[in-house]
């Protein structure tokens, strides 16, 4: 959990600097709201929240003190024209240790080659997967997890998955299981054979952590994954 001791913007301890997290919103729509206001209402109870909706500032955000994660929650970040915030973006992470969680709006307004093409950027060859709801099981072996008693056992989510991390499955966070099976009012409950996917994963990226989210509906059970991989 974070508390007033925590990191600073350049990931240097502090022990007099309350700590926030930086909410990206470069394409926020009104309607993105209901998405979002469970996790950001759990987010307000715990710490500051600073919402940034242009280039401006979340630049400014990022440059200072105290900054203990950020959620990207719309596309707004893959345009040429927020290159800049990408970039130090990227520095947070690599370099200082900080923890980006990308969700919310982002998975489901995005096609196959730009969702691939961004996370390429940070070194990772993810691939666009699967989209569907079923009932994901938590990794307890993951480092995130395993010290996140709050955190759920299995529920349910209707999620874009990322494919291509079978080298990696360590780095899945929640995962169908052999027990999974598609939970849909249209399409029958046929059982879920792809194992190797994920549709919420945190990966080391230098000396942070990269993760992401797939949920599309904002699920409140949703909230606990997205504060335990930011760690507040």
């Amino acid at each position: 959990m974070v508390t007033a001791a925590s990191f600073s913007g350049n990931g240097s301890r502090t022990t007099d600097i309350a700590p926030f997290v930086m909410v990206l919103s470069l394409e926020h729509q009104d309607f993105y709201e209901g998405i979002l206001s469970h996790l950001l209402s759990s987010l307000r109870a715990t710490l500051e929240v600073k919402q940034a909706f242009t280039k401006d500032m979340a630049l400014a955000y990022l440059s200072q003190p105290g900054l203990a994660g950020v959620y990207i929650t719309d596309t707004g970040i893959i345009r040429k024209n927020n290159v800049a915030v990408l970039k130090r973006l990227m520095d947070y992470v690599k370099n200082n240790g900080g923890r980006v969680c990308v969700g919310s709006a982002f998975p489901g307004n995005i096609t196959a080659s730009e969702f691939e093409e961004f996370f390429r950027a940070w070194g990772l060859n993810w691939k666009y997967g699967s989209y569907h709801r079923t009932t994901f099981t938590l990794n307890t072996s993951h480092p995130l997890a395993s010290s996140n008693s709050p955190l759920l056992k299995s529920y349910s989510m209707k999620a874009q998955h990322i494919d291509n991390i079978s080298e990696s499955p360590d780095i899945m966070f929640y995962r169908a299981t052999e027990d999974s099976h598609l939970e849909s009012h249209v399409f029958a409950p046929v059982k879920i054979t792809k194992l190797d996917e994920s549709p919420a994963v945190a990966a080391r990226v230098g000396k942070g952590w990269l993760n992401f989210v797939g949920d599309v509906n904002g699920e409140s059970e949703s909230t606990r994954t997205v504060m335990a991989i930011l760690g507040v």
